[in-house]
């Protein structure tokens, strides 16, 4: 009846239970990161392309739920695109939600740690802009 009252784990399950990828899937997209990865290992991509390579390889990751390798591969992609664009914005997403999980967790070392990425971020963003 009243929603407030229900049982705060009952919302945890069903969260965790939406996360699940089955496993062929997600060889499936491991198999297409190595791809992309060994392309970029190989230089068959210019300079220009590897930032975009790098934003697939980060997609695809989070399409699996491997954050911490999805967030490697936006800052690769970041660093190699300083003008922003669909890095910028996966990695301020990325930053601010493993901030709240670890504010969540109790986890106040981590907190912290991705405060100050989300503000190194914003700051070379101005920096950026100010040119």
């Amino acid at each position: 009846m009243f929603k407030f009252l229900k049982d705060k784990n009952d919302a945890k399950l069903k969260d965790t239970s939406e996360n699940v990828v089955p496993k062929e899937s997600t060889k499936k997209i491991l198999e297409e990161i190595r791809i992309l990865q060994s392309q970029i290992d190989e230089e068959v991509l210019d300079s220009s392309k590897i930032s975009c390579t790098y934003n697939k390889i980060g997609t695809l990751y989070l399409e699996i739920h491997m954050k911490e390798d999805a967030l490697a591969a936006f800052e690769k992609a970041f660093s190699f695109q300083k003008e922003g664009g669909e890095s910028y914005k996966q990695l301020l997403s990325l930053y601010t939600k493993l901030q709240i999980e670890s504010a969540v967790n109790s986890d106040f070392d981590k907190e912290r740690y991705y405060a100050d990425k989300l503000n190194d971020l914003r700051t070379e963003a101005k920096k950026i802009i100010t040119g």
